[in-house]
Parts: structure tokens; sequence; C-alpha cells
């Protein structure tokens, strides 16, 4: 089974910047296609390594997603 997750992408200066909401974890990439593929390989990492280490789960910093929200 196949989790969906929700994904913030937004342009920073000459960057994207991802950041999955429900894993708080962030990657970033010159373009908005690399930057998804860069948050697909980003969680594909940290669920392999939370399975290993048994972390179930991880929490959003408050200042990260008011942020991304202005």
């Amino acid at each position: 089974m196949n989790k969906k997750y929700t994904i913030i992408i937004k342009k920073f200066k000459l960057d994207f910047i991802a950041l999955c909401l429900e894993l708080n974890v962030a990657a970033q990439g010159d373009s908005l296609i690399n930057a998804r593929e860069e948050i697909k390989n980003a969680i594909k990492e940290y669920l392999d390594f939370s399975k290993k280490e048994k972390i179930y789960s991880a929490k959003l910093d408050i200042d990260v997603f008011q942020f991304i929200q202005n």
C-alpha cells in the first residue's frame, strides 16, 4: 500500500524548496521538477532510515510551517 504525503513547494530566491508536512522532511532543487524528485528521494531515505531505527513519527516545527504560509 502506497501512502500519500502532502508536499508544499515554493520558490525561494533561485531555488525551489519542498517540504513534506507529515514527515517534516525538506529538500531543494533548481527547478520545480528537480525539487519534486529531490523530495521524493528524501522521503524514501527518511522512511528507510525510520524503519531501520524504529522511528514512527515526526513533529512539524511550527516556525517552519508559519514561514511557509506567509
